[in-house]
């Protein structure tokens, strides 16, 4: 795909997006005090996904029946046509391509025609308009990023020079505040000259920002409703949104309307966080919070908006409807709540679809069954009969897929495909060149553009190809029954199955099986071999994990990999013939799989499925043994990391259990794999104060004394590894940066 093709997808995404922000824009002002707040911000959502989705199922209910031929008129400025005579080769003189019109010139089977007759196509200036426009768009999404870094970096360095609050009457509101709301991490405060407006910054390492003498012209009350504001930033996630807003203006910059769209959803952002923090505080509250935000209002002459932070009143001009939304808060929304429900499916519906084709939309393309042969002319010859349905089916359902294409490509087309039916009737597909593509059926000639076809055509260019780029056995990208028919070529006895078995290491796709010689052997097809290749990492080099007793040969032959497990001499060296040999090198039995001991009373993770290593443990004690007793004292002592080197995962859960079994809050502490943006002295003070969480880690830890399932020790990779305890769920253990294993950060379950 070319980035001429991505700014075209672009250019289509911008105009429907467009169409769906319209839509939103007047549903919100339809109902604009009848919803709820959280409705009014949520059904931005609905455009980040018109935005980034640049596929959608057809719909009768979509917006876009309607809108279609003005969007399609936008899309046709740029679609200047004009006339160029072009030589077709050959095998097909006389054809006239033009979309949807009458074809004069097919030849008779008794007629001849010159093999220098020139037909006129017509010829496309698109590459040119699209060629210069996309380069403009690329220019455009990089200065909006550099503008976006650059800000981001400046406003980092001058924050440094901010002093941090030590303040007590700050810290202890956003201790009080985060302990209200929920909210676990470190946020230090920082007051600034550089912002006129409470406001949060950082996304892995948020902070609290705050005007130079904010602090003292607040009151402890309004203060806390400030800092609750900001907390509900950060609990609802809005940096990150906003992050991803920002960089979706970066990419439809040239659209004023997405970017009107995008800033009234900042708008309805500050007021679902205001309905946030009506629900956190008590309703004789709500008058004194919108008091204090014209407060704030009044205390800041012109806010200064920051993309990269999410201040409390960056517009002055949205006071009255924060507001409104704060005085009927609770008021209406249980009452609208069902038809707010409705009303964003049906808008979702209509936005998130595409326009039903239309019968001219549509090629009426034969089934595969009445297909009698398929033949290909051209710088590749090639005859398919019946019998290889399969070759024929894939053709046809990529044919299928395919649609008219207004663009119409002037080109000389490298390939011709015959598809001869059952009555005698013959479909002719043109293709190759510069990504040409036509039909000839029906008394009618279409152009058409298809992403399945296009594959099909550039596979047989690369079969072509006297600069073969890859090595001799290593197959051009195929079709399961195309890997199929070239061992038979071989010599080999292949017979094709439907058995679909089950997925395994992370493989993405589908596996299928063929018989070859006798022997079951498993195949995964993708798209290309650069897909094949990056999923072959995830395959343990020894081929480990697969719960069996032969060994097994996994081989990489282009866009497929295969999976034999046997001892059959004959299927190897067949394999061996079409691709290289990555894993399964050294003999699986010397691991410690015992994965047939996992039965249906564990549950085990996703990431957990494929591992290097699974082994049951033969002593249950999930606590302290004799063997790290003297561990765990020296360990209570000095807390050195360095004596739990080389412990293994399980041992590293007892001595966790064991600490919590203690009480030992420091050592609990110690054995969490805590990460950066989380202080370890705060977390343990949490942990001491919260009576509850106490209360339910004393019952966990009573149903692991005496415990009698088993227990699986299973490492993932080098850096994780899961204890999985029969009928009571698992925990994650992850190396630290010092190579030592540790408890993971919220791994429970």
């Amino acid at each position: 795909m070319t980035v001429v093709d991505v700014f075209q997808i672009v250019f289509s995404l911008s105009l429907s997006g467009s169409v769906l922000a319209g839509l939103i824009l007047l549903c919100k002002a339809l109902f604009r005090n009848k919803f709820a707040a959280q409705w009014h911000y949520f059904v931005w959502f609905l455009l980040i996904f018109r935005l980034l989705i640049p596929y959608a199922p057809e719909s009768s209910l979509s917006v876009f029946n309607i809108f279609k031929p003005a969007v399609q008129g936008v899309i046709d400025i740029y679609n200047t046509e004009t006339k160029a005579k072009v030589s077709l080769p050959e095998s097909n003189p006389g054809v006239v391509i033009n979309s949807g019109v009458e074809s004069t010139g097919i030849p008779r089977q008794n007629e001849q025609a010159s093999s220098s007759q020139e037909t006129a196509i017509p010829q496309n200036n698109n590459s040119g308009y699209y060629g210069w426009l996309s380069i403009v768009w690329l220019i455009g999404i990089l200065i909006a990023i550099l503008y976006l870094a650059l800000v981001n970096a400046i406003f980092s360095l001058r924050l440094k020079k901010g002093k941090k609050s030590n303040d007590p009457k700050v810290v202890q509101a956003v201790e009080q505040c985060k302990l209200e709301v929920g909210v676990h991490t470190a946020i230090p405060v920082f007051c600034s000259d550089q912002i006129k407006t409470p406001s949060l910054f950082g996304l892995i390492r948020p902070k609290l920002l705050l005007p130079p003498n904010m602090p003292a012209t607040l009151s402890a009350e309004e203060m806390r409703y400030v800092f609750l504001h900001e907390l509900s930033h950060l609990k609802r996630m809005d940096l990150w949104v906003n992050w991803l807003t920002l960089l979706l203006r970066a990419v439809y910059w040239f659209n004023p309307v997405i970017w009107f769209a995008f800033a009234k959803m900042q708008e309805d952002c500050e007021v679902a966080c205001d309905a946030w923090v009506l629900k956190h505080i008590n309703p004789e509250e709500h008058q004194k919070y919108g008091e204090t935000i014209i407060n704030m209002i009044k205390s800041v002459s012109m806010p200064r908006w920051i993309p990269v932070t999410t201040g409390m009143v960056n517009n002055k001009f949205s006071l009255r409807r924060r507001l409104t939304m704060i005085t009927l808060f609770n008021r209406n929304s249980r009452k609208w709540s069902a038809a707010a429900i409705i009303l964003f499916v049906l808008v979702g519906i209509m936005g998130l679809t595409s326009s039903v084709s239309k019968s001219e939309d549509v090629i009426q393309v034969p089934s595969a069954e009445k297909i009698t042969s398929l033949a290909i002319t051209g710088s590749v010859q090639v005859t398919v009969t019946k019998e290889e349905q399969e070759t024929i089916r894939n053709f046809i359902d990529a044919l299928k897929k395919a649609r008219p294409y207004r663009d119409d490509v002037g080109t000389t087309p490298e390939f011709t495909v015959t598809l001869t039916m059952d009555d005698g009737e013959k479909i002719l597909v043109f293709g190759g060149g510069e990504r040409f593509q036509a039909i000839q059926m029906n008394g009618k000639q279409y152009n058409i553009q298809g992403e399945e076809l296009t594959r099909y055509f550039d596979r047989m260019s690369m079969l072509n190809s006297n600069t073969d780029p890859l090595p001799n056995k290593e197959p051009f990208k195929l079709t399961y029954d195309e890997f199929a028919q070239m061992l038979r070529e071989n010599g080999e006895k292949v017979e094709t199955s439907n058995e679909m078995p089950r997925k395994i290491f992370g493989l993405t796709v589908q596996p299928r099986t063929l018989i070859i010689n006798g022997e079951r052997v498993w195949i995964w097809v993708y798209k290309d071999s650069d897909a094949a290749k990056s999923e072959s990492k995830s395959v343990p080099v020894d081929g480990s994990g697969l719960s069996i007793g032969d060994k097994p040969y996994f081989y990489l032959a282009g866009n497929i990999i295969v999976l034999y497990v046997g001892s059959d001499n004959s299927v190897v060296k067949a394999l061996e013939k079409v691709g290289t040999q990555f894993a399964g090198l050294t003999d699986p039995t010397s691991s410690e799989s015992v994965s047939s001991s996992i039965n249906n009373d564990f549950v085990i993770p996703g990431d957990a499925q494929t591992f290097l290593v699974s082994k049951e443990i033969a002593d249950r004690n999930l606590f302290v043994t004799e063997s790290i007793k003297t561990v765990y004292a020296n360990y209570l002592r000095s807390k050195n990391d360095q004596l739990l080197k080389g412990l293994s995962p399980i041992d590293i859960l007892r001595l966790y259990n064991q600490a919590c079994d203690d009480k030992n809050f420091e050592i609990q502490v110690a054995l969490i794999n805590i990460p950066p943006y989380v202080s370890k002295d705060q977390f343990t003070q949490e942990i001491k104060n919260d009576k509850v969480l106490q209360e339910n880690e004393q019952v966990l830890l009573e149903s692991l004394h005496g415990f009698q399932g088993k227990v699986v020790e299973r490492i993932v990779n080098n850096q994780k590894a899961y204890i999985l305890l029969e009928k009571n769920g698992w925990y994650r253990m992850e190396r630290d940066k010092n190579g030592i294993w540790k408890v993971g950060w919220m791994a429970r379950a």
